[in-house]
């Protein structure tokens, strides 16, 4: 049979390419077409919010945080931002993250709405185009303090005061133990120095947020102790105290370290290795941090806004506290009462707004009391003060008092001679106190935490066998 001639039905070359080039001119068509639509109809997708905070029980000073998926146009966020009911806070931008800071505790038990209007803009020009919603409640106040006292290893330990009949829950489970702490000015974390091998000590962070514990620094040489947290979260300062472990030459002289929050990485606050200090604080805003220069025998002021640096003469060696507006410094002075020779603490308050750092006296020098302890009051007017009243004898110890900077009253709060009061921590909407009292001539008597309302009047305990109390706002 007669093969059948077979049919050849491809295309010739140049017709295959021509299909191809009509394809891709047709793609290109399809892209130039959707981004002529994107520019006259805007951006369709716009920015979009990957986390916010705080979500359900939420600190007195809590932050609000929405973290975006592109950085923020700063310009574009006024107005933007409400809470109800309303509350005075401060707006800022970091990058893709805005935040609120209260200027004031929340109003405990409240529950806040927190509404991002829609039109907030990234740097690219993309926009938020459905507006973001979320509600939180304010918790009551915690009170955090170390225990047991009576035994070496100590840790962290938190009680709600508006319930004392419940027990303390423990926070941290240090095996060798807790030296130190603070906690961060928003409640969300605590930093603390744990003890390690070898007398090293370590830096770690509680997450109150999350009930869990990240190691901040590894100290492998050295004792890093006395943590301080920047009120913004992303530094904690610290005294370091090199073992020269190898050398066998004995732990050496504290020095201020800084280390950075989101890296981790540590570094000396002045690139002088001769310079000292110890017990680092900061001003409420941040910028300034004041430490004990046993050297140059007095308070440094080192701002970092300018890279600048000031001293307060004085040999008491302590550094005080800021005052919450970051006015005022305190420090104690030891004076002579004229035609005695009894000595006696008195402190002196300096104003940092002045170029000269000028000083004023707390009480005047003729005051036969002597001042152990002070304590601000968020009104920045008032203190607490521990004082040791003049009649002195084995069995008096120091109590607390109500003092107006203004006027120069004392009103008694706690006047109790069998007992020595210290250790004072101010609540932040400042009406309560928790402080550390101790039966004098009682045998076998351990510290105690005792809280104290300013309103009422009332006084009560809230824990045994414990010391330094802080507030957990």
């Amino acid at each position: 049979m007669a093969e059948k001639p077979s049919l050849n039905l491809s295309l010739p070359m140049h017709s295959r390419f021509d299909r191809l080039d009509i394809g891709v001119a047709l793609a290109i068509l399809a892209l130039l077409s959707a981004i002529l639509l994107t520019l006259l109809n805007g951006d369709r997708v716009g920015i979009s919010v990957r986390r916010f905070a705080p979500q359900g029980l939420a600190s007195s000073q809590a932050v609000v945080q929405i973290t975006f998926d592109e950085p923020l146009d700063p310009e574009s966020i006024v107005g933007k931002l409400s809470l109800t009911p309303e509350a005075d806070g401060e707006v800022s931008v970091v990058g893709n993250q805005l935040q609120w800071r209260p200027r004031q505790a929340l109003q405990q038990g409240q529950v806040y709405i927190v509404r991002l209007a829609e039109g907030v803009r990234s740097q690219h020009g993309r926009l938020l185009l459905q507006a973001h919603e979320w509600q939180f409640r304010v918790r009551a106040p915690q009170v955090v303090f170390m225990a047991p006292v009576d035994q070496p290893v100590q840790n962290l330990f938190m009680i709600d005061p508006n319930l004392p009949e419940t027990q303390p829950r423990q926070l941290t489970f240090s095996e060798l133990g807790v030296l130190s702490y603070d906690v961060l000015p928003d409640g969300s974390r605590i930093v603390y120095s744990e003890l390690g091998e070898m007398r090293t000590a370590h830096l770690r962070i509680y997450d109150l947020r999350t009930n869990s514990t990240s190691t901040l620094l590894e100290c492998r040489t050295a004792a890093c102790t006395t943590p301080a947290w920047r009120p913004d979260g992303n530094m904690v300062a610290f005294e370091r105290s090199e073992l020269n472990l190898e050398t066998g030459a004995g732990v050496g002289a504290p020095r201020i370290w800084l280390v950075d929050t989101n890296t981790g990485v540590a570094r000396p606050l002045f690139a002088d290795n001769q310079r000292l200090g110890y017990s680092p604080r900061w001003s409420p805003d941040g910028t300034i941090l004041a430490s004990y220069d046993a050297n140059i025998g007095g308070i440094v002021l080192f701002d970092f806004a300018n890279n600048r640096e000031r001293l307060i003469r004085t040999p008491q060696g302590e550094v005080g506290q800021f005052s919450a507006d970051g006015r005022w410094l305190f420090f104690p002075k030891i004076i002579q009462l004229a035609g005695t020779t009894r000595y006696v603490a008195h402190f002196v308050l300096v104003d940092l707004h002045s170029e000269l750092l000028v000083q004023r006296d707390l009480t005047p020098d003729n005051d036969p009391n002597n001042d152990v302890e002070l304590a601000w009051l968020p009104d920045s007017r008032r203190v607490i003060v521990t004082r040791r009243p003049p009649e002195i004898t084995t069995m008096q110890g120091a109590q607390l008092h109500l003092l107006d900077l203004e006027t120069g009253t004392a009103t008694p709060l706690v006047t109790e001679p069998d007992y020595s009061n210290g250790q004072v921590a101010v609540s932040p909407n400042g009406t309560q106190l928790a402080f550390q009292r101790f039966a004098l001539g009682q045998s076998g008597a351990r510290p105690q935490i005792w809280l104290y309302n300013l309103t009422t009047g009332d006084l009560r305990l809230l824990a045994n066998n414990a010391t330094l109390p802080r507030w957990l706002p």
